[in-house]
């Protein structure tokens, strides 16, 4: 016991807190907490998520060549959903199902947020995304899922320049079976600040 009150009293000693050393340390210490604080707020900002799927009338879906699309109430998981069900089994190449966002808009605040797209989904296929605002945008060639259970799969990338009508969309490949649950819009905040996107 002696010995831990001789190392304490050191201790002390060392941390004269009238030294100019010690008082530039401790400035320094304060702003790289504040800083790595101020960077642990902006990793988890709240988001502002929009999803559109049947049960909100603000999904459009359609299909081409052999693909077949059917709204069904699917109770294997959460119980009553409504999602659409996309069979493209045996289709010919050039078929395809597609999903698109209706409704997407951009507010004033919301100019110069970072944008991200998510289709949920169930089963197996192939899945391309893209995310577009007024005459530009981009997307991901088709991508393999195969999800037992929904789960989902996103693309990003994309930063709002002015205000107006955005949205994504989902083309479901030939040789896939998937239950397409929702599109998920998300506004990710701004990029340039951190700042956490507004409150609906």
């Amino acid at each position: 016991m002696p010995t831990k009150k001789k190392q304490n009293k050191s201790l002390l000693k060392k941390l004269n807190f009238h030294s100019r050393k010690t008082q530039s340390l401790t400035t320094v210490l304060v702003f790289a907490l504040l800083g790595g604080g101020l960077l642990i707020y902006r990793g988890f900002a709240a988001t502002v998520a929009t999803y559109f799927n049947y049960t909100n009338r603000n999904l459009s879906y359609s299909a081409t060549g052999g693909c077949k699309v059917l709204p069904f109430q699917d109770t294997s998981g959460k119980a009553g959903v409504w999602v659409i069900n996309t069979n493209c089994v045996g289709a010919k190449a050039g078929s395809a199902a597609t999903f698109s966002t209706v409704g997407g808009n951009v507010s004033a605040a919301q100019v110069g947020h970072s944008y991200q797209i998510c289709a949920w989904l169930k089963g197996v296929g192939t899945v391309s995304l893209s995310l577009g605002q007024t005459g530009r945008g981009g997307g991901a060639p088709g991508y393999p899922v195969n999800f037992p259970n929904y789960s989902s799969y996103c693309i990003s990338g994309l930063t709002a320049t002015s205000t107006g009508a955005i949205g994504g969309s989902a083309t479901v490949s030939p040789g896939s079976y998937l239950n397409v649950s929702s599109l998920e819009l998300i506004d990710l905040g701004s990029v340039v600040s951190g700042t956490p996107a507004p409150a609906k």
